[in-house]
């Protein structure tokens, strides 16, 4: 860690140029990970994950790898989506795009990663996909850095209608969804419904008796 951060002070921060050396961007490459030679495993391990179960996702899996050795990295992350997604589980076969998974409690774990690594997805857990280029696509998955992603969610939700196709989007036809939405009373009700919920998580108040508990059991 010491080196790392050694690294990026004296090769990213404190370099005096727009761009970086060839070399300097092949390591931030595998310190991002990008073209990783295993699979990678990551578990959001925010407030919320916590909340919803992740550490007994994450001990699974780790479980999991160590019983059928695997050859794969498993990494704890911050929150990675929806606070309705977690347990949120992000995996990365070399050469393809990120897969996320959504509601992974620890019983889920085995008949997921049994469908990962035997080309068998169980899309009633599948979120979406993130990549950038050079990466193979999933056929048939959504984006989840897409608009349309994110659309869907609202109309799932029950706070807006079907989403506006892209080939459909003029000024005029967004002004008219914008008003229907805006005055429609079961959104404004739903709406309501969300907001109230959201109020009653009380994560302020949940994360320091997590930290607390974390100190208690680890630092005393």
């Amino acid at each position: 860690m010491k080196d790392l951060k050694t690294f990026l002070i004296d090769k990213v921060l404190l370099f005096e140029s727009d761009t970086l050396q060839p070399e300097t961007e092949k390591v931030l490459q595998q310190v991002r990970r990008e073209k990783p030679d295993n699979p990678l495993i990551y578990v959001s391990s925010g407030t919320s994950s916590v909340i919803a179960g992740s550490e007994k996702t994450f001990s699974a899996i780790e479980t999991y790898v160590n019983e059928n050795s695997l050859q794969t990295e498993l990494i704890r992350v911050g929150c990675t989506g929806p606070a309705n997604f977690e347990p949120l589980v992000c995996i990365k076969i070399p050469g393809k795009n990120r897969l996320f998974f959504r509601n992974i409690t620890e019983e889920k774990v085995e008949p997921l990663l049994n469908g990962v690594f035997h080309n068998d997805l169980n899309e009633d857990d599948l979120a979406g996909q993130i990549g950038n280029r050079g990466f193979e696509m999933w056929p048939g998955i959504p984006f989840m850095d897409e608009q349309l992603f994110w659309a869907r969610q609202l109309e799932q939700l029950g706070l807006a209608g079907k989403p506006l196709p892209a080939k459909r989007v003029t000024s005029k036809a967004l002004a008219k969804e914008l008003t229907r939405v805006l005055e429609n009373r079961t959104y404004k009700q739903n709406a309501k419904l969300v907001s109230q919920a959201m109020l009653k998580q009380s994560g302020v108040d949940t994360a320091v008796c997590l930290i607390e508990k974390e100190y208690q059991n680890n630092f005393r």
